[in-house]
């Protein structure tokens, strides 16, 4: 599933760029820049949610303001007490702080679905198909918007893995008898082994083996986070937030491919989102793209 996500975002850019390329026009430039950003704020805020549970850092605080459910920094207490109380209207029950979480990367998901049928309204795109009279044809905005789709099955697969509680009582058995096992276990074998040294070696590789499956189940209970162990899923975005602006570049050039990258860095590090972003790239991006094109045209 995660997986999926990375490729779905990759497909959104390279179909929306390739089936509108033939449109040069300054507002078509400036549509297909708003979608890859939609698409990669969209990324970033589903890393944000898997990783909420390590990190604990709201993934809506992520979000735009102009994309939030309940916006926190703009307008007055007034509109801002009024907008929450809006919002717990509709709840059919207490909702924490992880539900919100789960719940931005769906609100983004919309969004995004909305940015690519702007089109529709005139405007961005100057050339109209002759058959059917529409900038694009309703196949093609349904294969764009299909990835869409692909995309939060994708979401909502992640959401099964990282929501589905383990039975507690299945949990709390297994550990019980696994302590009582263990401890044990040296009784039974100085019962059959009376080299002291060998029953030291034996029980201490019996322990060892079952304490450290226990501790793997645990690590694998939450695979997403920081930790050493854990799924780089914010490293494998950012490679796909660069192969967007690589195909942003080969549609529309560098100037709109460094326009994205700026609006992506001042977004996410207006919201601490990727502090470390910046750090990790080993030059500047408009280069990188200008030596990927010529070896690329070579």
């Amino acid at each position: 599933a995660l997986q999926s996500t990375y490729r779905t975002c990759r497909d959104i850019v390279h179909n929306t760029s390739l089936l509108t390329c033939h449109d040069r026009c300054e507002g078509a430039v400036q549509w297909r820049q708003d979608v890859a950003y939609r698409t990669i704020l969209l990324l970033r805020i589903t890393m944000a949610a898997l990783e909420f549970q390590s990190q604990n850092v709201n993934a809506m605080e992520m979000v735009s303001t102009s994309n939030r459910l309940v916006s926190s920094t703009v307008g007055n207490d007034v509109e801002r007490s009024e907008s929450k109380q809006r919002v717990m209207k509709w709840a059919h029950g207490n909702r924490d702080l992880s539900d919100e979480n789960f719940r931005a990367p769906i609100v983004l998901a919309y969004n995004l679905r909305s940015e690519i049928m702007k089109q529709r309204s005139g405007g961005y795109l100057e050339k109209k198909r002759t058959d059917t009279k529409t900038f694009m044809h309703v196949n093609e905005e349904l294969k764009v918007l299909g990835f869409v789709s692909d995309y939060v099955a994708a979401f909502h697969g992640l959401k099964k893995l990282m929501t589905t509680p383990f039975p507690f009582p299945l949990v709390q058995m297994a550990r019980t008898f696994l302590f009582f096992w263990v401890f044990t276990i040296p009784f039974a074998i100085v019962g059959d082994i009376s080299d002291p040294i060998d029953a030291m070696i034996i029980n201490f590789f019996i322990t060892y083996g079952f304490i450290g499956l226990e501790y793997v189940s645990m690590e694998l209970d939450d695979p997403y986070g920081d930790d050493a162990n854990d799924f780089d899923d914010l490293g494998m975005a950012q490679l796909v937030f660069e192969d967007i602006y690589i195909t942003i570049y080969k549609t529309d050039g560098a100037e709109s491919a460094d326009e994205l990258r700026s609006r992506v860095w001042n977004r996410c590090n207006k919201m601490n989102a990727l502090q470390d972003y910046q750090n990790n790239l080993n030059a500047d991006m408009a280069e990188s793209l200008r030596e990927i094109s010529k070896n690329v045209d070579v």
